[in-house]
C-alpha cells in the first residue's frame, strides 16, 4: 500500500493543495478542526481517516480508480485543520462513508486560518478555482488600512499596505488588493496626503511553497 503524503507543511501549502486536488476534479469536501485540546490524538486521528477512507493509494492507483468510474479520496492536515476530498464518481464498499460532505460548485470552501486571515475557494462556472479573501479579513484590511492613513505619513500606510502581500497571489486576491490600493490613496487624499500607486509595493508574482515534508 503507498504511503500518502498528509501533513502539509504550511497554511499556504494546504490552500495550494486545496486549489489544485479541486482543480483536478476533487470537488466535494469535508474540512474541519480538531480540539487542540486533543493535540496528543491528532496522529491516531490521522490513521483512522486515512484507514478509512483508503486514502494510501499511489498516482497510478488513483488513475486505475478513476477508469473504474469510482471516486478518489484525499486527506490533508495543517495543524488542526483537516480536510478530506474526493472525486465524482460511486463510492466503494469498504469507506465509510459517514462524514458529512459538501461540493465546491455549490457551496465554496471557507478556510479560516486565524483572527485576521481567511480564504474563499470557489469553482467558476467555466470550472476555474479561485481564491478571494473572505468579506470578513477584506474589511479587517479595510480598517487597518484606514487607521494608517490617519497618521499622515506615507512610509507608515506604505508599510500597512505591505502586510497585504502577505497573501498567495491568486487572481481573485490581486484584484482584491487592487481595490484596497484604491481604497488607501482615496483615504490619504482625504487627509491631505498624496500617496499614489508609486508609493506601494504590490506583489503580483504567486510563490509555490512546498507541499509536505521531505
Amino acid at each position: 500500500m503507498a504511503q500518502q503524503d498528509y501533513l502539509v507543511t504550511s497554511w499556504q501549502a494546504l490552500l495550494q493543495m486545496i486549489v489544485n486536488l479541486c482543480g483536478k476534479g476533487y470537488y466535494h469536501y469535508h474540512l474541519t478542526e480538531l480540539p487542540v485540546s486533543k493535540q496528543s490524538k491528532w496522529g491516531e486521528i490521522d490513521k483512522k481517516i486515512i484507514k478509512k477512507y483508503k486514502t494510501n493509494k499511489s498516482k497510478w492507483q488513483r488513475h486505475r480508480i478513476k477508469a473504474k468510474g469510482v471516486a478518489n479520496f484525499y486527506y490533508l492536515r495543517w495543524q488542526n485543520i483537516m480536510v478530506i476530498l474526493h472525486t465524482q464518481g460511486s463510492v466503494s464498499d469498504e469507506i465509510v462513508y459517514d462524514d458529512r460532505f459538501s461540493d465546491i460548485r455549490q457551496s465554496p470552501i471557507y478556510l479560516k486560518i486565524s483572527e485576521m486571515s481567511a480564504f474563499r475557494i470557489q469553482l467558476t462556472r467555466e470550472h476555474k478555482v479561485r481564491v478571494y479573501l473572505t468579506k470578513d479579513t477584506y474589511r479587517g484590511l479595510k480598517d487597518i488600512l484606514y487607521n494608517a492613513s490617519k497618521t499622515g505619513n506615507i512610509y507608515r500606510m506604505a508599510q500597512t499596505f505591505n502586510i497585504i502581500n502577505g497573501f498567495p497571489a491568486y487572481s481573485g486576491i490581486i484584484e482584491q488588493k487592487k481595490r484596497l490600493a484604491n481604497y488607501l490613496i482615496s483615504q490619504a487624499k482625504r487627509n491631505n496626503v498624496h500617496l499614489s500607486w508609486r508609493n506601494l509595493r504590490f506583489n503580483t508574482k504567486k510563490n509555490t511553497v512546498p507541499n509536505f515534508y521531505r
